[in-house]
């Protein structure tokens, strides 16, 4: 869709950066979770665990907004307003996203949620890296809102995940 001024308008959804985002990502995080947890390098224990309920509405409502816009929208944002060429603040953007989301993801939103740094690399290492990349080809494809496309990617997600843990956890 084209707005008035001959553009392409940033609303909207992306849904084949999003949905190949999606699956990437979970392909890899059940394979790789579950050949640490095999190998004994995740902790079988997680400190103090979050009532699902509490869980649920961080997973799906809170992380993929809040994250979103820390991670991926404000970083953008900051560095397009420097004098930096565009391939260097996409190099920077991919740098700063991940290594934040995998900081972030070591001790979670709030400290009852603890992860080793293994997992962090893991779900924050190549998570980051989907959210990222899934952010970015939206934003060079003019199809859809970079937001909402990765914020709309992580709650996909984080629902399979808890759809996982509900049934089988």
């Amino acid at each position: 869709m084209t707005a008035p001024s001959g553009r392409p308008e940033h609303s909207g959804i992306n849904w084949r950066a999003c949905l190949l985002c999606v699956l990437t990502n979970f392909a890899v995080a059940m394979s790789c979770g579950t050949l640490l947890h095999t190998l004994g390098l995740a902790p079988s224990v997680v400190v103090k665990t979050l009532p699902f309920q509490k869980l649920a509405v961080m997973a799906l409502a809170v992380a993929p907004l809040l994250e979103t816009s820390l991670f991926f929208s404000l970083p953008y944002f900051l560095l397009t307003k420097t004098a930096l060429p565009q391939r260097a603040v996409w190099w920077l953007f991919f740098i700063v996203s991940i290594t934040s989301f995998v900081v972030w993801h070591h001790g979670g939103a709030t400290p009852s949620f603890h992860r080793n740094w293994l997992q962090a690399l893991l779900v924050g290492g190549f998570g980051g890296l989907c959210y990222a990349r899934c952010f970015y080809v939206t934003m060079r494809s003019r199809i859809g809102s970079p937001f909402l496309t990765t914020a709309l990617s992580h709650f996909l997600y984080n629902f399979m995940g808890l759809t996982v843990v509900f049934l089988f956890g």
